[in-house]
């Protein structure tokens, strides 16, 4: 497997995980969902010697992308999220429903527009773009070296909430079957993603998500953020 440099960080008033994800070979890499806390942020990729190139987002909720822009500023480099995403919460409707819901401010728009299946070059990374909708409209999955980085749409045992502006549970379902999980009997998948608060009010359905693996090859889930 491909040699990486891998932070993780629970990040921002929601505890959202940001990773710091770094092709070893050249020191560049990228930032996925910084919630905050920028001057933190700031500093881990400093400290790594991390050359920055982009600011991914798995989705466009207010608590994974609070830093978005102070770090473009910063570092000079492009904010990327699904084209769904960053549509979705252009329109004046969705934006102050979801200010309503989480309290923070909506994203942003994106500098650089993602779609499925897309691959950015981060150093001698490859980073695949896995679109995967349900938690938002343009939720996705970004899958580098063996680690897949399944912001809000998995959990350690359980699945993104729905009930959110734009949420669509049988939508997310369907992007873990389709898009993510693949029942084998070889192969396991592993996460360090943090488990979801037992206080939830969305819809309820049982899952089996023992066994996994995801295509096209075995490695690491690595699950985003806490809550929304």
């Amino acid at each position: 497997m491909q040699d990486v440099i891998i932070r993780q960080e629970a990040i921002g008033p929601y505890r959202v995980n940001t990773y710091l994800l770094a092709c070893a070979q050249t020191g560049k890499g990228v930032l996925i969902d910084p919630g905050g806390e920028t001057e933190r942020l700031i500093s881990m990729v400093r400290d790594e010697g991390v050359e920055l190139m982009y600011i991914l987002n798995t989705h466009g909720h207010a608590d994974h992308v609070l830093a978005n822009q102070r770090l473009k500023a910063v570092f000079s480099v492009p904010v990327c999220m699904h084209e769904a995403d960053d549509i979705f919460f252009a329109v004046a409707e969705v934006r102050e429903k979801s200010e309503k819901e989480l309290g923070l401010p909506a994203p942003a728009p994106a500098d650089i527009r993602l779609t499925d299946g897309q691959v950015l070059t981060v150093g001698a990374l490859r980073i695949k773009v896995i679109h995967t909708p349900g938690h938002t409209p343009g939720s996705v999955c970004f899958l580098a070296a063996g680690n897949l980085f399944t912001g809000d749409t998995l959990f350690v045992g359980d699945v993104g909430r729905t009930d959110l502006t734009g949420g669509s549970l049988d939508t997310l379902i369907t992007s873990l079957r389709e898009k993510v999980i693949v029942r084998r009997s070889s192969g396991q998948a592993m996460t360090t993603a943090r488990r979801r608060p037992r206080r939830w009010a969305g819809r309820s359905r049982k899952i089996s998500i023992s066994r996994i693996s995801f295509s096209p090859n075995n490695g690491f889930f690595k699950a985003g953020g806490r809550r929304a």
